[in-house]
């Protein structure tokens, strides 16, 4: 081991596992004894600590607004020494926090908070998502493949982020009444409805520019599933059968097409377009 390794090894563990004799041993491996360890890692854990708040704070600006900013704060600085980042990017920070959140005794007061933070860390995933591949044109144009062929042969691509969450809370009222420009009575709705624990499913994919929430029934919930595990057409729609027979395909076609959620369809596996 380079002693160059071995400092950053010391470093790492004084900054978050905090282990016994940590700080002295990093001070025994620094070239200067005028270096005071402790003041530096003080100084280093107060500004990373800072960045984590902030960019946790972009991430999940409404499990923010649930709890308060000097709680979130509180919140960001002890997740981020619990789970040191594993990347440079800290767009992928907060990958852990809805675990974190649903394992602290105290957040026991806000049990939606997890599923929230599940929510916004989805959306993220889906901003930061590739575009979907060819022109909205041709992408649009190949949804005529479902007019010809077996549904066992044919396979519909989602928008870019397309996922699916299932909460036993409002995730989506709550995530709505804390957007800029929600509608005056969406706080009183989302408050109403975690009274009444109100279950909410939703889609999140990202058709432009901009991520979507949307609200979707079980069964439906089941066929997007299917297809964003890349199931063939038949496969989804009879995941979805399976939960409300009445369930109809065109029905949902015609809403995922508005809503734009397709990234197109093709006849056998991969991306439409592909051969």
């Amino acid at each position: 081991m380079t002693a160059e390794l071995a400092r950053q090894r010391a470093l790492l563990a004084a900054l978050w596992r905090a282990e016994p004799g940590a700080e002295a041993a990093l001070a025994g491996l620094l070239r200067s004894g005028r270096v005071e360890p402790a003041r530096g890692l003080q100084a280093y854990r107060a500004n990373a600590g800072a960045v984590a708040e902030r960019a946790l704070a972009s991430t999940f600006p409404v499990s923010r607004a649930l709890v308060g900013e000097e709680s979130f704060a509180g919140l960001a600085r002890a997740y981020w020494r619990a789970t040191p980042p594993t990347r440079g990017d800290l767009a992928w920070l907060g990958d852990g926090l809805a675990g974190f959140v649903e394992s602290d005794p105290q957040l026991a007061d806000v049990p939606y908070l997890a599923d929230v933070a599940r929510l916004e860390c989805l959306l993220a995933r889906a901003e930061a998502a590739a575009d979907a591949p060819g022109s909205a044109t041709a992408r649009l144009a190949s949804l005529g493949v479902l007019a010809e062929h077996d549904p066992r042969e044919l396979f519909i691509a989602l928008a870019p982020g397309a996922a699916v969450l299932r909460s036993a809370w409002p995730v989506a009222s709550l995530w709505r009444a804390h957007r800029a420009g929600a509608a005056p009575t969406a706080f009183a709705e989302a408050r109403a409805r975690v009274a009444a624990r109100a279950a909410e499913t939703v889609f999140v994919c990202r058709p432009e520019w901009v991520a979507q929430v949307e609200i979707v029934d079980d069964a439906s919930a089941c066929f997007l599933e299917s297809l964003v595990d890349g199931r063939d057409l038949a496969a989804a729609h009879a995941s979805a059968t399976a939960v409300a027979v009445d369930w109809a395909f065109d029905a949902w076609l015609a809403r995922a097409i508005g809503a734009r959620w397709l990234a197109g369809a093709r006849r056998g596996p991969g991306p439409p377009g592909s051969t």
